[in-house]
């Protein structure tokens, strides 16, 4: 079969990472395909990590930036109209057709869109998978903050009347259809409709990589880390006050994994602290886990299942994290936590609740 999985971009992300995966894993049945709406949003080291044999494919838009500027333009004016998505369906149809593509798998809302308006009229079967962005849109228009989508409920509407099949990783990813209207509530009765889990295949760590001696962290310390987005709501400014306030702060070293300029400025702020290490962005982070102690993630962000817990895991890495979406499940077994879940309050984790979580994992080799 041919096989055409479409995301937004394949940037470093979990919904990207899921479709490198699973698109390395379906190769061996079938001819695969990837999709990204940007030239300029593919990452190639993520790329060569996950699927290096990766047949990625991307629109030809005429002067993109000229067009990404009047896109903007547009946009601020309340327009919704998209000179960048007319290329971009355009390219879409061409490249079912040249492909003799047999089934899309697309992946966030906007791809899932553009994927729906290309093939309307189309014989293909049109699958997505929900990741969470559908929800983080709609309380961006509640809340009037972050990147709010023009007319956006039509446009959730339009992709579920398109669609053949819906995976979603938790409930709260449906949450947004609640607020569709009565038609459409009755189409998705009629979807096929299926919770499935992200996995992966743990890569072993052959080269001889040692990031604590690396990093000459003192071999009696606890090491705490953090793999994420370098996004403020993954909780990292909140995992740095916390190790600074635990007890025995001078006895454990924080490994942080990821790169963006919000994480530029806090290296800066926290530049005095020798224990905490900025370690920027890695295409195998499980190089970095396998030093941990203890993974982290106390995150605000709209959650579903975070790869970045997945791969803790995978390493046998206990975990401190808040309860969103899937994270709870992930972390219990018969009853039990693989390490902590913390509360969110007033929109932040809990800075006492994860001091006491940090403590208590430092101080209890056993339980870790």
């Amino acid at each position: 079969m041919n096989i055409l999985i479409a995301c937004e971009d394949f940037r470093v992300g979990g919904a990207q990472i899921f479709c490198l995966n699973l698109g390395q894993a379906l190769e061996h049945n079938h001819n695969v395909y990837m999709y990204s709406q940007y030239r300029d949003y593919v990452d190639s080291e993520l790329v060569k990590q996950h699927y290096p044999k990766a047949r990625i494919l991307v629109p030809r838009v005429p002067i993109d930036r000229a067009v990404r500027k009047l896109d903007r333009l547009f946009y601020k004016l309340g327009i919704d109209w998209s000179l960048r998505e007319h290329f971009v369906i355009r390219h879409i149809r061409a490249t079912i057709k040249h492909f003799n593509i047999q089934l899309v798998h697309s992946n966030m809302f906007k791809s899932d869109y553009l994927f729906g308006r290309a093939i309307k009229d189309y014989p293909v079967p049109l699958i997505i998978t929900m990741h969470g962005n559908y929800e983080t849109f709609l309380e961006n228009i509640r809340k009037a903050k972050g990147e709010r989508i023009l007319n956006y409920m039509q446009k959730v509407s339009y992709v579920i009347s398109r669609i053949d099949a819906l995976v979603y990783l938790t409930e709260k990813n449906l949450r947004v259809l609640d607020e569709l209207d009565s038609n459409s509530i009755s189409v998705i009765n009629n979807l096929v409709k299926k919770k499935i889990y992200n996995g992966f295949l743990l890569k072993t760590v052959t080269s001889a990589f040692d990031g604590r001696q690396m990093l000459n962290i003192p071999d009696e310390h606890t090491v705490f880390g953090l793999v994420a987005r370098g996004i403020s709501e993954k909780g990292w400014e909140a995992t740095i006050r916390a190790m600074l306030a635990m007890k025995d702060s001078k006895k454990v070293s924080l490994i942080l994994v990821g790169d963006s300029s919000y994480l530029d400025n806090l290296k800066l702020e926290y530049s005095e602290h020798k224990n905490i290490y900025f370690v920027g962005y890695s295409s195998n982070p499980i190089k970095w886990i396998n030093c941990f102690d203890v993974g982290l993630l106390p995150t605000v962000y709209g959650e579903s299942l975070p790869t970045s817990i997945i791969e803790y895991l995978s390493c046998g890495k206990p975990v401190i994290s808040t309860s969103i979406g899937e994270i709870k499940k992930m972390l219990s077994v018969n009853g039990r936590l693989a390490g902590c879940i913390i509360e969110i309050r007033d929109g932040k984790a809990d800075h006492r609740e994860l001091v006491e979580s940090m403590t208590y994992l430092h101080n209890n080799s056993a339980k870790r």
